[in-house]
């Protein structure tokens, strides 16, 4: 459920934004989440509630900051790269959430740094996954998920 557009999404908005390509990566999920990487997490609630997190490398992250702002690679601080990776979940949420019914909101965007698990959404709400997959930047793995909560309370 929602696959195929969360990957049409994500190809979408890292071609434009970032002038790079994404394509489906084969691999281990499992080690993914045990290299150290960035998350940027934004809620979806109203009519549809959940939550669209982007996991990314820093290095593929300094990467799509660099191209963004058109310069070489650089050495960046912490806050401008959470800004570029809360921007990017924020524009792959915001898609997504326009394929939604009339009355959903976006939060806006949290980074959360070197993450080596996966976020426990089961303490906010019960949540289930409806989309995750694997990507790959040039040589970059990143991961897109997507879940919904089956919950009366919204968390934007």
């Amino acid at each position: 459920m929602f696959e195929k557009e969360i990957l049409q999404i994500s190809q979408e908005v890292w071609h434009s934004v970032v002038n790079m390509d994404l394509h489906l990566a084969e691999g281990s999920m499992e080690s993914f989440f045990q290299t150290p990487h960035m998350a940027g997490v934004v809620h979806i609630s109203g009519a549809w509630n959940g939550i669209c997190i982007l996991r990314c490398p820093r290095p593929l992250v300094e990467q799509s900051l660099a191209s963004i702002i058109g310069e070489a690679l650089g050495t960046y601080d912490d806050v401008s790269l959470a800004d570029a990776l809360g921007e990017l979940t924020n524009i792959i949420g915001g898609n997504f959430k326009a394929l939604l019914p009339t009355g959903c909101a976006l939060s806006l965007p949290v980074v959360l740094n070197d993450q080596t698990h996966a976020i426990d959404l089961e303490e906010e709400a019960p949540a289930v996954c409806v989309s995750q997959m694997m990507l790959q930047c040039k040589d970059r793995l990143m991961v897109v998920e997507l879940y919904k909560i089956h919950s009366e309370n919204t968390l934007a």
